[in-house]
């Protein structure tokens, strides 16, 4: 028997081998085959958390604060976390005529008196897009009584801008700005058949109490859970 013949022979067995493996597994009692358990729900996707209480709120915080973006601005649609699922839920349209002046988030790790995180609008060059993290430092605060229970809304520029770095406070905003962003709070939450008042603005150093304070209402109301 030359070489050649040789490893045809040797090839032929291989082959035969691997055939009547393949076979065997193929018509395995599904009993005898290993289970591979699906993941659970509850754990994380690609690193991402399934609360935005896991995310924090930043090291120089109240001055400059993590934000995450649940309605970009320019929109018109209104996007919620869902806790549950652990995703953001296009919950609705804004039904008035105006959109988002800014991108509209939450600032995690706050507790309103409301029970909700603290609301923040920032103002961008342009729109992010709904999850992003964003940091941003406050200007202001739109003081606001939303259904007996007040809700203030923090007014944030981005601190990756440069563009901003001159807006430091109120006063540093455009009449034009200042009543935008007011009258969209009004006429939004009127158009939602709820009733809000819109009182005043308040300065950069209100606004970093108002996050202060949210701050340690959550850590609060965590430590007596």
């Amino acid at each position: 028997m030359n070489k050649i013949t040789t490893r045809l022979f040797l090839g032929t067995i291989l082959l035969l081998f691997v055939g009547t493996f393949i076979r065997d597994f193929l018509v395995m009692e599904p009993q005898t085959m290993k289970h591979i358990p699906s993941p659970p729900m509850e754990q994380p996707v690609a690193g991402i958390p399934l609360s935005f209480s896991n995310v924090p709120i930043g090291p120089r915080a109240p001055a400059a604060v993590n934000v995450i973006v649940e309605i970009p601005q320019g929109t018109s649609n209104i996007y919620k976390y869902d806790e549950n699922m652990g995703i953001l839920k296009l919950a609705g349209v804004v039904t008035s005529t105006t959109k988002y002046p800014g991108d509209f988030g939450i600032i995690p790790r706050t507790l309103t008196e409301g029970g909700n995180a603290l609301d923040a609008l920032v103002l961008l060059s342009e729109p992010s897009y709904p999850g992003t993290l964003l940091e941003a430092r406050p200007v202001a605060v739109l003081h606001m009584i939303h259904n007996d229970v007040r809700e203030d809304k923090i007014l944030m520029v981005p601190l990756f801008d440069p563009r901003f770095n001159g807006v430091t406070n109120v006063d540093d905003l455009p009449d034009y700005t200042r009543d935008t962003v007011a009258e969209f709070f009004r006429t939004y939450t009127n158009a939602e058949n709820e009733w809000v008042k819109v009182e005043d603005w308040g300065r950069a150093e209100e606004a970093r109490q108002v996050i202060l304070d949210a701050m340690e209402r959550y850590v609060e109301t965590t430590n007596s859970v």
